[in-house]
């Protein structure tokens, strides 16, 4: 199956993709979104549980992470050509990822190296 035949993916409209001044960056870049986005979504949602259960609350989920109500699921964006079987298990490592690295930015003081 050819993955630009639109099975996988379809092309963000424009306007849509133009919502946020990006100061140029991408100008021009054809954006796609995975056509199964909600996957990606329960993934996170479930890295989310999984993160409470077994690690601890997080402060402030709603702000951070993977998911993004008004510009579309990180994975589904990134990635849109991953295998619809994937992009859930895909999502969901992300999400982890994601939360791992605010976790260590919230505990780590910051450190000063000298150069050598």
């Amino acid at each position: 199956m050819d993955h630009h035949d639109g099975h996988l993916s379809s092309l963000v409209a424009i306007g849509a993709a133009q919502r946020y001044d990006t100061h140029g960056f991408c100008r021009g870049y054809p954006l796609r979104r995975h056509r199964c986005e909600a996957l990606a979504d329960d993934g996170c949602f479930e890295a989310r549980r999984d993160w409470r259960e077994y690690i601890g609350e997080e402060e402030e989920p709603e702000k951070f992470g993977c998911l993004n109500r008004a510009n579309g699921n990180f994975t589904a964006v990134v990635l849109p050509f991953c295998l619809r079987e994937r992009i859930r298990l895909v999502a969901y490592v992300l999400e982890c990822e994601f939360s791992i690295y605010l976790t260590m930015l919230r505990h780590l003081d910051v450190v000063e190296y000298e150069r050598v």
